[in-house]
C-alpha cells in the first residue's frame, strides 16, 4: 500500500506574514504590518522541542517541526499559529526543506523548522 505524506495532515494552521503599508517612518524606512497570508492550512505539527546532552556535554535543541503541502505559502521569517495546539502559540519559521518522492523526483511535502515567537 502506498503512503502519501501529503494526505496525513491532521492539524490546521494560520500563516502570518508582513506587508508594507506604503507609508514610511521618520527615518524613511517603510512601515510594515502583519497580515494573514493563509488560514486553515492543512499540516502535521510536532512540538518535539527538546534539549539533549551529547557525549561532549553540549546541549542540543531540536526545534518544533511542521509538515505542509508543497503549495503552502510558507517562507522563512513568517509566523505560524496552530489551531489545536498550545492555544494559538505563535512559531516563527526558521528553516524550510522540501520532502521529495525519490521514485518520482517530485516534492510531496515541505518540512519546516519552527521556533517559538
Amino acid at each position: 500500500m502506498r503512503q502519501r505524506t501529503s494526505q496525513r495532515l491532521p492539524d490546521r494552521a494560520t500563516i502570518i506574514g508582513e506587508a508594507e503599508t506604503g507609508e514610511t517612518d521618520d527615518f524613511g524606512d517603510p512601515l510594515v504590518e502583519e497580515t494573514t497570508v493563509a488560514e486553515n492550512v492543512p499540516c502535521a505539527f510536532d512540538d518535539a522541542t527538546t534539549l539533549e546532552r551529547t557525549e561532549a556535554g553540549d546541549r542540543v535543541q531540536r526545534p518544533a517541526t511542521a509538515r505542509f503541502r508543497p503549495d503552502a505559502a510558507v517562507a522563512e521569517g513568517r509566523t505560524v499559529t496552530f489551531d489545536v495546539h498550545d492555544h494559538g502559540q505563535a512559531f516563527e519559521i526558521r528553516g524550510i526543506e522540501p520532502v521529495r518522492d525519490k521514485r518520482r523526483g517530485t516534492t510531496v511535502a515541505v518540512a519546516v523548522d519552527l521556533e517559538r515567537a
